[in-house]
């Protein structure tokens, strides 16, 4: 599975924290759209830095296009939007691959 992140930026302070948390937690969950190719992440810029960092394979919670997403971190979009305006807004950002992990 190959999946893009919602952020190419990262503050490594809160990336260990996350996955600080994740060691206790487990892999995550991730709201994430198809696009036939690839997942494109709506949230979880740390969570799947850990993931990657720990080993885990993220569990994908399968989001469509014009899906409402109320509770976003992108401050430039409305408080509603769909799936398809954080895509568009997001552009595109570098994969992780996390094809040769076990679920």
């Amino acid at each position: 599975m190959i999946i893009c992140p919602p952020h190419d930026y990262m503050d490594p302070t809160m990336a260990y924290i996350v996955k600080d948390e994740m060691i206790k937690l487990g892999p995550p969950r991730i709201r994430a759209y198809y696009d036939g190719e690839i997942y494109r992440a709506i949230e979880g810029t740390h969570r799947l830095w850990a993931a990657d960092y720990l080993g885990y394979f993220p569990e994908i919670i399968e989001v469509s296009l014009h899906e409402i997403i109320a509770d976003h971190d992108f401050p430039d979009l409305p408080e509603r939007c769909t799936v398809h305006d954080i895509i568009d807004y997001i552009g595109n950002t570098e994969p992780y691959d996390f094809s040769e992990r076990k679920k």
